[in-house]
């Protein structure tokens, strides 16, 4: 599925750690998904669909696979960019990063540029006014 890409021993060796960390856990305790499963066997269906529509928990669910997804990219990002299509995905996300820096610079010469003109512009207006509401 991903062509040639291999992951590292360095990479399989803190993944083998981690899941021996998680079965010592799980030996130590009910593991989540255990309680996920046993909660959900004991529930209606209406029960299901409510709980699995709901904002909190969809919130929750949504935050949790963030999380896990960003774990993975930090995880394996060496060996994702190996994969040529991947690689064409992380060539393009820099180049949108490099496109959005430069606007940003150039955003902020315009912005000084603009305030520029407006101090310029209040200057005249104060100028005009003599004796008005612009004097201080």
């Amino acid at each position: 599925m991903f062509g040639n890409s291999q992951i590292g021993s360095d990479k399989m060796g803190f993944l083998n750690q981690q899941f021996e960390n998680l079965n010592v856990q799980e030996n130590n305790k009910t593991s989540y998904w255990t309680k996920l499963s046993n909660l959900c066997s004991k529930m209606s269906s209406d029960q299901l669909n409510y709980a699995n529509t709901n904002e909190e928990v969809l919130k929750a669910k949504s935050q949790m696979v963030e999380a896990f997804n960003l774990f993975l990219f930090e995880t394996f990002k060496d060996e994702f960019v190996k994969v040529e299509a991947f690689e064409k995905l992380a060539d393009k996300y820099v180049e949108e990063f490099q496109k959005a820096a430069d606007d940003f610079s150039k955003n902020i010469s315009d912005v000084i540029s603009e305030n520029e003109r407006l101090k310029e512009e209040i200057k005249r207006l104060k100028q005009e006014d003599k004796g008005g509401y612009c004097n201080e």
